[in-house]
């Protein structure tokens, strides 16, 4: 788990170990002001953000952890647009704070806790494996991109001019969700005509855990903010922020304060972790084994939580025990993507 998509050049690297070390005899610690460290991350960030945000962004850090990032992604959508209803999705995890849970859709986080921020509204994510719709993809067209259309185009739908959607590129909590290719450009597509920003949450696929330094990198997207953390704090070290559009930093000085904001340490090592990807070229190294032991290295193991040795039975008919339904559709879905799959069970 690498800490839960913490440790992206693996746990205490010596390289990253080092330049913290050397940091920590300067300075481990500065109120929220702009030191060389902090600088140069935020320059690094810069230059390797994804689509139309490289070179031509802004960088919001935040504090310790990934609530913090998406809740400073909310404020600065709602302070832009002057409008605070949200677009998110079925299967979201955002955070536990109050902005971020109240974008995170599951019931047992969300309980205890209510109300949270309102006019916060969910759609059906792309879950192909279990559609909302009990669609086939491609066949269904998807159907998913359809109803969000639908709600922005109904007048009597609910939703009102939302000030972003916010979206993950694959979704972590929900069970790993990976969306067919072109979802999240036509959710680019629906923003556009709306006239409503685009939050992608990279919390978790961000820094080259997908075969592209970020996700939304394989659809060609260019989000209007996007929140990293994890693995921008290089071994672990706490920051989190946004990579945002040079339009949307406009917050007056002070506008969005925090004690561990752009932590010297963690820029330190955030620096250092990106540095090192980049020069041993991780990324690249990743896709490249991955190809070549294909179609070895893509081996799926089903968990059945059901026993497989007695068939339902109703009266005098017999039907097909669940886990070889799970089974069959599992390899329907790898016949249609033409990924050879071997399924253990």
């Amino acid at each position: 788990m690498a800490g839960i998509s913490v440790l992206s050049v693996g746990h205490s690297n010596p390289v990253v170990v080092e330049a913290v070390k050397r940091q920590l005899d300067r300075l481990a610690h500065a109120l929220d002001i702009y030191t060389a460290e902090r600088i140069q991350l935020v320059q690094k960030l810069v230059e390797i953000a994804p689509g139309g945000l490289r070179d031509h962004s802004r960088v919001l850090l935040g504090g310790p952890t990934g609530s913090d990032a998406v809740e400073g992604a909310l404020k600065l959508a709602k302070f832009n647009t002057k409008r605070h209803t949200f677009l998110a999705f079925h299967g979201a995890y955002h955070g536990m704070t109050g902005g971020a849970l109240s974008v995170t859709s599951k019931k047992s986080y969300r309980s205890g806790y209510l109300p949270l921020f309102p006019d916060i509204h969910f759609a059906p994510y792309a879950y192909c494996y279990r559609c909302a719709f009990s669609k086939e993809y491609p066949e269904c067209d998807m159907q998913c991109v359809r109803y969000v259309e639908y709600l922005f185009s109904d007048p009597e739908s609910g939703l009102t001019d939302p000030a972003a959607m916010i979206a993950e590129p694959i979704q972590g909590e929900g069970g790993f969700i990976v969306p067919p290719g072109g979802y999240l450009s036509e959710l680019r597509r629906i923003c556009d005509e709306n006239r409503i920003l685009l939050i992608v949450d990279e919390i978790q696929t961000g820094f080259g855990r997908t075969g592209k330094m970020f996700a939304c990198e394989h659809d060609g997207v260019t989000p209007d903010i996007v929140t990293i953390a994890k693995a921008v704090g290089g071994i672990g070290l706490l920051l989190s922020g946004c990579l945002i559009r040079r339009e949307l930093d406009s917050w007056e000085p002070g506008g969005h304060l925090g004690t561990f904001r752009g932590n010297v340490l963690a820029c330190v090592a955030g620096l250092a972790a990106i540095n090192y990807t980049l020069e041993k070229r991780l990324v690249e190294r990743a896709v490249k084994t991955a190809l070549s032991r294909h179609p070895r290295l893509v081996r799926y193991t089903v968990c059945l939580p059901i026993d497989r040795s007695a068939p339902y039975t109703k009266g005098k008919q017999s039907f097909m025990p669940r886990w070889k339904t799970h089974v069959q559709k599992w390899e329907k879905w790898g016949k249609r993507n033409k990924i050879s799959l071997k399924i253990d069970y």
